[in-house]
């Protein structure tokens, strides 16, 4: 079985590190990965080349017209504010990942699930600490004052 290599850049203008684990692709894929923290302007300019399958913007950190001349099947958008973003914009990608779900149609807009590291409880209360709250419907209670 031939393995299928993927060439992608991603773009962003925050840290990335712990979105990207080690294990994001299965063994059907090689994939070679190039992260830039910088202006789209200052990719394209000095590090764009044509080997590349995908280019993914995670935020809308790009021009209209830097993006023009570029194929609209290697652009991939990640919104995390899409109110914030008008579909025209959105119209020069080939996907944009959304978490908005009145948004996702599976043509254009798809859902993403935005990954949230939760700390565990560090200082968890004993049993005898905890103060539960009962509810008592209310004809239970009336029948008990009787």
């Amino acid at each position: 079985m031939d393995v299928q290599s993927y060439n992608i850049d991603i773009i962003t203008n925050f840290n990335l590190d712990e979105l990207c684990p080690d294990e994001l692709f299965s063994n059907e894929y090689e994939a070679k990965i190039r992260v830039f923290n910088l202006g789209f302007a200052n990719y394209r300019k000095n590090y764009h080349n044509s080997n590349i399958d995908k280019i993914l913007l995670m935020g809308p950190i790009a021009y209209p017209q830097i993006l023009l001349g570029l194929p609209v099947n290697q652009l991939v958008l990640f919104l995390w504010e899409p109110e914030n973003v008008n579909d025209t914009y959105c119209g020069l990608f080939s996907r944009v990942y959304t978490y908005n779900d009145d948004l996702v149609d599976e043509w254009l807009y798809f859902k993403f699930f935005y990954p949230v590291r939760t700390p565990m409880i560090s200082n968890i209360w004993s049993f005898s600490e905890k103060n539960y709250v009962s509810w008592w419907p209310k004809k239970t209670l009336q029948k008990e004052l009787i």
